[in-house]
């Protein structure tokens, strides 16, 4: 599925959210066990700082393939 996280929690730990409120380094206290698996467990309301974050993967997941 092209375009989502999936497996990785890396910016789930990384990075500072302070709507969180989450320190640099620190595991986000809404990371566990979903419906799916393990994830964000307030996906849906997740803060806009959470919603807007593009990594590098996510980012090559969403471009089109070019055909060489």
């Amino acid at each position: 599925m092209a375009g989502l996280c999936q497996d990785c929690d890396g910016c789930c730990i990384v990075f500072e959210v302070k709507d969180v409120p989450k320190g640099f380094g620190e595991t986000c206290k809404h990371l566990g066990k979903t419906l799916f698996g393990h994830g964000c467990t307030i996906y849906e309301v997740r803060p806009d700082a959470c919603k807007r974050y593009v990594c590098l993967w996510l980012d090559s997941q969403r471009r089109p393939e070019i055909e060489a």
